[in-house]
């Protein structure tokens, strides 16, 4: 990020991390529809754990 969270605000660190999670989210549902892919996925990795 850029960012030396030792010496930002709570409010600034926030702010840049959230910044940096909606640029690097690649996997977000459109238009409010569930993003059932991703639970698949989660699903899965669970399972195969067990």
């Amino acid at each position: 990020m850029g960012l030396d969270w030792r010496e930002a605000t709570w409010w600034e660190y926030q702010a840049a991390l959230s910044g940096w999670n909606e640029a690097h989210h690649t996997d977000k549902p459109q238009d409010g529809e569930p993003d059932t892919a991703r639970l698949a996925r989660a699903l899965r990795a669970h399972a195969s754990l067990q």
